[in-house]
């Protein structure tokens, strides 16, 4: 059975179904709850069912409680369904999840489950726990999980529908898109269906006079070997939102931390073990201790402290820092290209499994072969300029590096370690950082999926961000990816495919490299995969030069390669048309923009079809083609505004159809009498109440020409 999903702007004391809540343990009943509590109190009650439990200690808190609650009849929410969310700091998706499908199915042995339509807040989202797309992926989980243990135990029960709910319009649009992300890209997409694709307005919905900044961004670390007290350490500088730096120094000796990474990452197979002793020889005991923060990580490192595979370093609950939350890295290095140039327009170059000539001694790559189409067949899929080297001859792989600039280069091959570090392209032949370096354009997004063996049984210790990786990084690239060790070929493969899959579908470069680590991490949890991967640059950067717009939209939001984000909200596509109607006023002045009909096109591309009988939208339509001097088609738009059913055309749209009406009946285009007389009304209405000598103006030239007009 498919999962149906609304997502609704409201307020949830005015939904129509159960709803489901999370508390954490040891927090007081506030906000969201407070309220919901009001709506099921009884009316000769002095206070309502959920702080009667939390007064008498029966509420839900600890992780694995949950509680069931109806409401009296009549009201609305027809029922509650509180889950407890353990300590604050330590909810993960995993976690909710869990907490979420046991809450669902002690609402269906309750007897709240009724037409098998539930709502849900966004668990976990309001204080920076988890991020939006976690909690939707987690409830979604949930509910699908409920419904296969249904299954399992013979009951009829079934989740048919479930709805999201969000108060303020800002945090609703940001679900929105962070689901559209997730039916693109989510193990469980096919098993749901979000028929509207929109946002449903709801009762008692409101707006924010900002967005609200996510309290869980960047938490930023410097971390670099310093020499001192006569031993080489590790010093951590947080870099947080407090006027201080907080200044933290690991006492370990770095020679051995060395020692066991090398002897352990040679192991390719994950041992939990692992991850624990390497944080307890590279982490200072203050932050050992600290309690753990659900925030993404940007490691700001040295040379020397990029050597260690800090994406290995455990988080909450054992799982990984990197699978955990994103973390990424950055580079610090004297040695840069002062004033980097990228190329103009989108373009991926893929390099994948060189012919390395019958003499090389390097075994096949049949995984780094299979890889290298994987990429190439998503970036056909997406539409994206792509050229590929495959199987090529040294000399083909350096004609296309040079053939044109590039945007996005994969490599994936042998990689080589000192004296000659790079990529092998034959028996005596290497892509080298001195070969890069000649590039007059370098490329924003690299992938050098090559390490030091390349097969299943590595040698040798990790390497660092060397050769091509070190070498774009100091080029000026905006993100490198590159494996720090050899890596599994499957697991390679899974997360080459996660990596351009979440790219090609608008995500940031951390967004895709989490989705990419925890696809390894899930598909092929026996192997160091998911840790081989180190990520430097920026976080934020995405493949979005194909907005229609120009733009990546009123709230930042990502635009795939050939398609931006559509509109989930009617005000979204308001604000870019009005955006556009300013654009092309101060470009043009005067006549008729080229450009305007295919950014048009492409705005109303992104929106239901429904939409285009709102009032509001026609009139923000007919202002754009207005600003480029279109008049046929802003008076076509203005004309349906004014008709529109729902009368929200803005006053002004009158006067502006009016003034078109009237300067074609001038040029000779015939009216009615009664569209003209209309018209003369309503702008001596406009005049009488704020006179402008343009108005006055044309006013005079009708009258003048009235007679002639009329014939």
């Amino acid at each position: 059975m498919t999962l149906r999903l609304r997502l609704v702007h409201g307020d949830a004391r005015f939904a129509r179904w159960p709803v489901l809540l999370g508390h954490y343990e040891g927090d007081t009943l506030v906000s969201a709850e407070a309220r919901l509590d009001d709506c099921l109190r009884a009316p000769d009650a002095r206070e309502g069912p959920l702080r009667q439990l939390h007064r008498l200690g029966l509420y839900p808190g600890a992780m694995g409680t949950q509680r069931a609650l109806a409401a009296p009849t009549g009201a609305t929410p027809p029922g509650l369904v509180a889950i407890g969310l353990g300590e604050v700091g330590a909810l993960t998706p995993s976690g909710l999840r869990d907490a979420a499908q046991r809450g669902w199915l002690d609402a269906v042995r309750q007897g709240l489950l009724g037409d098998g339509r539930v709502a849900a807040l966004m668990v976990g989202t309001g204080d920076g726990q988890l991020r939006v797309s976690e909690s939707i992926d987690a409830l979604v989980q949930a509910a699908l999980g409920a419904n296969a243990t249904l299954a399992r135990a013979g009951q009829p029960e079934r989740l048919q529908e479930l709805v999201l709910l969000e108060l303020f319009e800002d945090a609703a649009l940001s679900a929105a898109q962070a689901l559209h992300g997730l039916l693109r890209q989510a193990p469980w997409a096919r098993q749901v269906r979000w028929p509207d694709r929109a946002i449903e307005a709801g009762e008692g919905r409101r707006k924010r006079r900002r967005i609200q900044g996510d309290p869980a961004w960047w938490q930023r670390w410097v971390v670099e070997q310093v020499h001192d007290l006569g031993e080489d350490r590790l010093r951590f500088v947080a870099l947080g939102e407090r006027a201080r730096a907080e200044l933290s120094q690991a006492s370990g000796q770095l020679d051995l931390v060395d020692e066991f990474v090398a002897r352990n990452a040679a192991q390719v197979r994950h041992d939990p073990a692992l991850t624990h002793t390497l944080a307890e020889l590279l982490l200072p005991l203050r932050l050992r201790e600290a309690p753990p923060e659900p925030r993404d990580r940007l490691l700001l490192l040295d040379a020397a402290a990029a050597r260690f595979p800090w994406e290995m370093l455990p988080g909450q609950g054992g799982t990984p820092w990197a699978v955990e939350r994103p973390l990424m890295r950055q580079l610090r290095t004297a040695q840069f290209r002062a004033q980097p140039q990228h190329a103009p327009d989108d373009a991926l170059l893929v390099v994948g499994h060189p012919d390395l000539g019958e003499r090389s001694p390097l075994p096949g790559l049949p995984g780094a072969r299979a890889e290298a189409q994987a990429v190439a067949a998503l970036a056909r899929r997406a539409k994206l300029p792509h050229t590929t080297a495959i199987d090529a001859p040294a000399v083909e792989v350096l004609q296309a590096l040079h053939a044109r600039p590039w945007r996005l280069l994969h490599l994936s091959g042998h990689g080589l370690s000192a004296p000659r570090a790079g990529l092998a392209l034959g028996p005596r032949r290497v892509l080298s950082a001195g070969d890069v370096a000649q590039l007059r354009c370098v490329p924003e997004f690299v992938f050098v999926n090559a390490c030091h063996q390349g097969c299943l049984a590595p040698e040798g210790a990790p390497q660092r961000a060397a050769g091509l990786g070190q070498a774009f990084i100091e080029m000026g690239a905006r993100v490198v990816v590159c494996a720090g060790w050899a890596v599994d070929d499957a697991a390679a493969t899974t997360f080459a495919r996660a990596l351009y899959r979440a790219l090609f579908a608008g995500q940031s470069a951390a967004e895709a490299v989490h989705a990419a680590r925890r696809a390894c991490w899930q598909r092929h949890p026996g192997t160091l995969t998911w840790g081989a991967y180190q990520a430097y640059g920026d976080p934020g950067w995405r493949l979005d030069r194909a907005v229609s717009t120009g733009s990546t939209g009123s709230t930042g939001s990502a635009a795939t390669p050939t398609q931006a984000l559509p509109f989930f909200l009617p005000q979204e596509l308001r604000t870019e048309l009005e955006n556009l109607a300013e654009a092309t006023r101060v470009r043009t002045a005067r006549g008729q923009d080229p450009g305007l009909r295919r950014r048009l096109r492409g705005l109303l591309g992104r929106a239901p079809r429904a939409w285009r009988g709102r009032g509001d939208l026609c009139a923000a339509l007919g202002a754009a083609y207005l600003a480029a001097g279109v008049a046929p088609k802003a008076l076509l738009w203005l004309a349906r505004a004014l008709a529109a059913a729902d009368g929200d055309a803005p006053l002004r749209t009158a006067e502006q159809a009016a003034t078109l009406v009237l300067q074609a009946a001038l040029r000779g285009r015939r009216f009615s009498a009664t569209t003209r007389a209309e018209a003369v009304a309503t702008l001596k209405a406009w005049q009488r109440r704020s006179p402008t000598p343009e108005r006055a103006r044309l006013l005079a030239a009708v009258a003048r020409r009235g007679r002639s007009m009329r014939r």
